[in-house]
């Protein structure tokens, strides 16, 4: 017994589909990691960007929100003071417009 099927269906969008390509605001880092009471983010935009950062617990819950700011080009080096969260993993996100960049950020313990 052979199964052989063929859909074709034909669809219009209504208009002509574009893409748009985003230039990001350069190499992003964070470090160190894991991370005991400051984390930093470096970043050299090649022009104006305009940078968030929100940090999430594994859940997705927000547990804290940096203020957005724009930053000029050349590099930039953002502290993140996160000694009020409790030890264990979460998630920056680094969002520039329509992108955003994720690190996974363990928060160590300071006494064994």
């Amino acid at each position: 017994m052979e199964f052989e099927s063929l859909v074709q269906t034909q669809f219009d969008v209504g208009g002509t589909m574009k893409t748009e390509e985003l230039a990001p605001p350069g190499e992003i880092g964070f470090y160190p990691n894991p991370v005991n009471d400051i984390g930093y983010i470096s970043f050299n935009p090649s022009v104006p960007a305009m940078l968030e950062m929100l940090v999430c617990n594994p859940l997705g819950q927000k547990v804290m929100e940096l203020p957005g700011a724009i930053y000029q080009p050349g590099q930039h080096l953002i502290s993140i003071p996160v000694s009020h969260l409790l030890p264990g993993m979460y998630i920056l996100q680094v969002r520039s417009g329509k992108q955003v960049r994720s690190f996974k950020m363990i928060r160590e313990s300071i006494h064994p």
